[in-house]
């Protein structure tokens, strides 16, 4: 172990490869988590148990469990202090492998609450810690929407390495079942993250199945649809803000004469909020022109 007594930049992957030196388990498992605390080894380690598992992605068979209990000590062990691309990339990866199935709850449970600590104090950076969330999302649903729907920071909005929501990661049939335990409190927020309408090649706007999941089991239609018009009122956008809002105009001025009182009068209502927004964002923007000019 001398040769890890300092920085561990310069250390060859290659000779932490198990299949290379006959290496025991536990002799890789010592080092690696020696690696883990020293400077410059932590990045070391998850490369290295990364090219661990994509050999046996290569040989067509899954990792050993000793391998995938070694890759959930490492996940425990990061302190959300690395922000480099190919660290992140072998982290994603270590993460998709190692959070799948029961046994992987309570290494979920710890991520989900030191990565919502670290966003909240601003030590990782929201985007920057998306791919890793959309993992959590994805094999640990319950344990990652039981935390950051309970935060009080409104983490959500901010957490995403693909541009929407890390909600669309969970399955939507597990995404349903966790509202249903709590629909009065659930199905407005989960109204307020999931794509509420799609678009036929024709043209015409519809509901998308899980919106009208949420409406068909809320207890007060009126407050899942309020979480619905989270939608319309971007915080950033790129371009004008009425190229941003335009599908959600066609698709609630096609609502405008539902027969469901409640939604057309919520669409109505939305509508009305829509174009009075648009209207004042274009009247800020000629004034700034005109202060140029």
């Amino acid at each position: 172990m001398a040769l890890l007594n300092g920085p561990a930049l310069g250390f060859d992957l290659k000779s932490l490869r198990l299949q290379n030196r006959g290496m025991s388990p536990d002799l890789y498992r010592a080092i690696l988590h020696k690696l883990a605390e020293i400077p410059g080894g932590f990045h070391v380690s998850i490369d290295s148990i990364h090219g661990e598992f994509f050999r046996f992605t290569q040989q067509g068979t899954l990792p050993n469990t000793e391998l995938i209990f070694l890759g959930r000590e490492l996940l425990g062990m990061f302190n959300f202090d690395i922000d480099d691309e190919s660290f992140k990339y072998a982290l994603n990866e270590v993460a998709h492998v190692c959070l799948q199935g029961a046994d992987a709850t309570a290494t979920a449970v710890s991520l989900c609450q030191r990565l919502a600590e670290a966003l909240r104090h601003y030590r990782i950076d929201a985007y920057s810690a998306g791919g890793l969330a959309e993992m959590l999302f994805k094999h640990q649903p319950v344990v990652a929407l039981d935390t950051f729907f309970n935060s009080p920071s409104k983490l959500l909005g901010r957490l995403s390495a693909s541009g929407e929501s890390v909600v669309h990661s969970v399955d939507s049939g597990a995404l349903l079942a966790w509202v249903k335990v709590q629909p009065a409190v659930r199905a407005p927020l989960v109204a307020a993250e999931i794509e509420i309408h799609r678009k036929n090649p024709d043209g015409i706007f519809s509901w998308s199945p899980i919106a009208v999941s949420l409406l068909e089991m809320a207890l007060n239609k009126q407050k899942v649809l309020d979480g619905f018009a989270e939608h319309f009122q971007p915080r950033m956008w790129s371009g004008s803000l009425a190229s941003v809002l335009r599908p959600h105009q066609e698709f609630v001025t096609q609502l405008a004469n539902d027969t469901d009182a409640i939604v057309s009068m919520w669409a109505r209502d939305q509508l009305a909020l829509m174009n009075k927004r648009i209207a004042q964002e274009r009247h800020i923007d000629q004034r700034n022109d005109g202060s140029f000019e």
